[in-house]
């Protein structure tokens, strides 16, 4: 597809969330696509496969820093111009998408928790190619599904437990106790949470640094192994 407006990809910085078209250079993934594209401002141009928008909307803004977003994601914008298709194109992408979630990325994940058995189960069932194969493959994960929810829940049953301890702490008596936890719950335990949260995030991101670049690594693959599809049956 023909690149209307030029950009430098070597100096342009991708970032988090909706922009307007007021301030030139201050834009998310697809907003850059649409105005390399020379269409009107907007995160859905029409010259790229909604599949993949999509993708790259949540993807863009689930990188936590500009630095590693523009990186992994600005080498990728002139593929995806020119990446709308037929709908039969569509559906192919959405269940290689699909097939990269349940036989890829989680069983990374898995193995990097130390289930190792889970995720080769995963990465043992047969390719989701269309319905019937992604509903076979609903059904075999059910169980680890289920484990990985139960994981969750005892995590965030143990969080709400050290904010009623924290509660406990600061309340003079067992009075100001029940009024703490009963009138400003929410607010104890969101703040507590955000604190936390804010405090763990780097923690984890170094803890599972290596994880991460393989899954990001493959998400660059996989985002280009789309983008070929498309182009090629156009």
């Amino acid at each position: 597809m023909t690149v209307v407006n030029p950009i430098d990809l070597e100096t342009i910085t991708l970032l988090k969330g909706g922009h307007d078209d007021k301030t030139p250079g201050e834009w998310c993934f697809m907003e850059a696509v649409a105005y390399i594209a020379g269409e009107k401002w907007s995160a859905n141009p029409k010259c790229a496969c909604p599949v993949i928008t999509s993708f790259m909307i949540g993807w863009n803004d689930r990188i936590g820093d500009d630095e590693t977003r523009t990186r992994l994601l600005a080498p990728l914008l002139l593929k995806v111009l020119g990446t709308r298709s037929t709908v039969f194109v569509e559906m192919e992408r959405r269940w290689m998408l699909a097939d990269w979630v349940v036989r890829v990325v989680s069983p990374i994940w898995l193995r990097a928790a130390g289930l190792d058995a889970d995720a080769a189960m995963l990465e043992a069932l047969d390719p989701i190619v269309d319905r019937a194969t992604a509903d076979a493959v609903y059904a075999a994960t059910r169980p680890i599904r289920d484990r990985a929810w139960q994981r969750r829940t005892e995590l965030r049953q143990k969080l709400r437990s050290a904010v009623a301890v924290a509660a406990d702490a600061d309340a003079a008596d067992a009075a100001a106790v029940a009024a703490v936890r009963s009138q400003v719950w929410n607010e104890t335990y969101d703040k507590v949470y955000r604190e936390t949260y804010d405090r763990l995030l780097p923690i984890c991101r170094e803890r599972f640094a290596g994880t991460i670049a393989i899954v990001e690594q493959s998400a660059v693959e996989l985002v280009e192994h789309l983008c070929e599809m498309g182009k090629t049956a156009a």
